[in-house]
């Protein structure tokens, strides 16, 4: 539940972030280096993906009614030769879109590693939710 709970604050995080922010915005690079969720060594994010869609939906009106995170499987995970906490979850977003009347679900699945000597994420890879060999196959 740690891996998770460190994990869903990162998300909810960049969530609110892509929908307060457009790419368009005249200090959005700068803003966007400050962010929990962004790497300071390579100013990118793992989440960069999900931000750019998140990001498309806020500019086609869509709006949140929901946000969660599941877990779906932990463990240990090799990485270099060694054992490292591993964990993947899904993100769900419930969505309303006023303008064409209609509600919708996001989801993705991000799997990653939590390197505790080195304090630091690793091979975070994003999945379709619905996309269960990948997870097997990770």
């Amino acid at each position: 539940m740690v891996l998770k709970d460190a994990l869903q604050f990162q998300i909810f995080t960049m969530i609110d972030f892509a929908f307060e922010n457009s790419k368009l915005d005249s200090d959005y690079e700068k803003k966007y280096t400050k962010q929990i969720f962004v790497n300071k060594s390579t100013n990118k994010s793992p989440f960069d993906l999900i931000i750019n869609d998140i990001q498309q939906l806020s500019d086609e009106g869509w709006e949140l009614t929901e946000q969660r995170v599941n877990q779906i499987d932990f463990g240990s995970v090799i990485f270099n030769n060694r054992e490292i906490e591993g964990v993947i979850i899904e993100m769900i977003l419930a969505k309303k879109n006023r303008l064409i009347g209609k509600f919708s679900k996001y989801c993705k699945r991000i799997h990653v590693m939590k390197d505790e000597d080195f304090d630091m994420w690793r091979n975070n890879q994003i999945s379709e939710c619905n996309d269960a060999s990948f997870s097997q196959e990770w």
